[in-house]
Formats: C-alpha cells, structure tokens, sequence
C-alpha cells in the first residue's frame, strides 16, 4: 500500500505541472507557431505524466519509458498533421522493439529468488574425480 502512494507521488506533482501549463501557459494558434518553452512546458510534463503513471500498472520504469515516448511521438505527428499509417507503424515497431531489448536485459539481470538453493560452482579436489579416485590408489 505504501508503494503504490509513494509512487503516486509523482503523478500527483507533474499532473499539478500540466494542469499549470494547459490553464496558464499561452497557447499557440498551431503547434508549428509554438515556441520552444510551450512545446517543452507541454511536452515535458505530459511526458513525465505518462511515464509515472505507465510505471504504476507496469512496475518497471525501463518498459515504462519506451511507452510514454511513443504516445508523446504519437501525439506531436497528430498535432503536426504527419500522423500516417507507415509513421505510426514506424513508431510502434521502434517502441517494441525497445521493449524487447529491455525485457530481455531484465530477464538477465534478475536476482534468484529468496528461499531458493542456488547452486554455487566450487573447485573440485582431484580426489573426487572417480577416474584419478582409481589412479591414486595404489595395491
């Protein structure tokens, strides 16, 4: 319970930020007449928004980031009217295949679990290997 409020934290500072932003922060008559400052303001925290909010259900902020970058991309194409079934399709492809990447970087990196017995690799004497076991024995 305490994880999901301390992740929630987050959420509530850059939802606070983009509803600043949308209620206060001038808006441009087009997307391409926006300046620097809008676009980042606008941008920026929806992007964060997404990427916290995201990380909640899927609770591993590398997968997170890939999706809430896509949406963000997905939404300036549709804002600049470049939004195309092959631009889309080319978004979709690059945010799964980062996807991909990282869920096979976190199937390696994980810890084994706690209880489990893993094996530890030793060094063996020459005493337990059975084929010089017979050699040292002398009759």
């Amino acid at each position: 319970m305490l994880s999901y409020l301390l992740k929630a934290i987050p959420i509530i500072i850059f939802l606070t930020i983009f509803g600043y932003v949308i209620f206060n922060v001038d808006y441009p008559k087009s997307v391409t007449g926006a300046s620097f400052y809008q676009l980042t303001a606008f941008f920026g925290s929806l992007f964060f928004l997404l990427l916290f909010l995201i990380n909640i259900f899927l609770n591993y902020l590398l997968i997170s980031l890939p999706l809430a970058l896509g949406l963000v991309i997905l939404l300036v194409l549709q804002g600049l009217n470049s939004l195309s079934l092959v631009s889309s399709g080319l978004v979709i492809t690059a945010v799964w295949l980062f996807i991909s990447y990282f869920k096979k970087n976190q199937k390696k990196n994980q810890k084994p679990k706690t209880g489990s017995n893993p094996i530890k690799p030793s060094l063996t004497s020459k005493i337990n290997i059975p084929r010089l076991k017979n050699l040292t024995k002398t009759k």
